[in-house]
């Protein structure tokens, strides 16, 4: 009985998060979380929760073939909407490699499960934002 109501009590977060991107609204931008420069907003607290919602974001996302996909790789991008000057002036900085860190994004590439469909997404955890599904893709 007890580790059931732990169990529970572990879910919640989870629970919250699977509520809440099951109400995005699905993007009409085709280049919408598809390209640098409209980047899904997925900052949630600190770096290493907005990585941690950006994997539960992931968990949940399909194709029209009801597919679900797999993080192949995520790599750091420089943020295309910065010029070498406004990084320069920015202030916060990644303590592992010294790069501004908020003209930082992230680029995962995700294939299905039938291995029939790779897509690159790109995520901004530094900044907030309104985040919707991108074209092509469900949330469940």
């Amino acid at each position: 009985m007890k580790l059931h109501i732990l169990v529970s009590l572990l879910m919640l977060p989870i629970l919250a998060n699977a509520q809440k991107f099951k109400k995005l609204e699905s993007s009409t931008d085709s280049t919408y979380g598809y390209t640098a420069l409209k980047p899904l907003l997925l900052k949630k607290g600190d770096p290493v929760n907005s990585i941690r919602n950006t994997e539960k974001f992931f968990f949940g996302l399909y194709n029209s073939k009801g597919e679900f996909y797999d993080v192949l790789s995520r790599s750091s991008i420089f943020n295309p909407k910065y010029t070498q000057k406004e990084m320069e002036e920015v202030g916060m900085r990644n303590i592992k490699n010294g790069k501004p860190a908020g003209v930082m994004l992230d680029s995962y590439i995700l294939v299905s499960e039938s291995k029939s469909d790779t897509i690159t997404l790109y995520v901004d955890i530094y900044n907030n934002g309104e985040l919707k599904i991108p074209v092509g893709l469900k949330w469940k």
